[in-house]
């Protein structure tokens, strides 16, 4: 298993659709209450708390910046999966990675800039041109 190794900066990454992810785990919540009337079978309360734990962590979703790559929910993007990275305006940070070129778009504290374009710099090639700010 990869490591992390050493954290060079982290920061809380609002989901734009944490309104949404919170109506749903409302909902999970009414339904794994409804799930308690009487007759109660275990079996019956596996999903709504899975799918609970399993929106909690997109809601209040934490970006670190490490050693070995960038952290986001549940996953580490090492630095051979970014092929390549762009600044935008306010301080915005598109990362592009994976086979299907996806881009990553962060919003960067002007605290935190620097750290994160000195470790970009080393580890990620910059992007020729600009891409397309979504």
């Amino acid at each position: 298993m990869k490591t992390r190794g050493a954290k060079i900066s982290s920061f809380s990454q609002p989901n734009p659709g944490r309104i949404m992810i919170l109506l749903c785990m409302g909902i999970l919540l009414i339904l794994a209450g409804l799930a308690l009337v009487p007759p109660v079978h275990a079996r019956q309360l596996y999903f709504p708390f899975l799918m609970i734990l399993f929106f909690l962590p997109q809601a209040w979703g934490r970006i670190q910046f490490h050693e070995n790559g960038v952290w986001s929910l549940f996953q580490l993007l090492g630095w051979t999966r970014l092929h390549s990275y762009t600044w935008h305006k306010e301080g915005h940070l598109a990362l592009r990675y994976g086979r299907k070129l996806t881009d990553m778009v962060l919003k960067i504290p002007e605290s935190d800039r620097p750290a994160i374009e000195a470790l970009l710099a080393e580890k990620v090639p910059q992007a020729p041109e600009p891409s397309t700010f979504r």
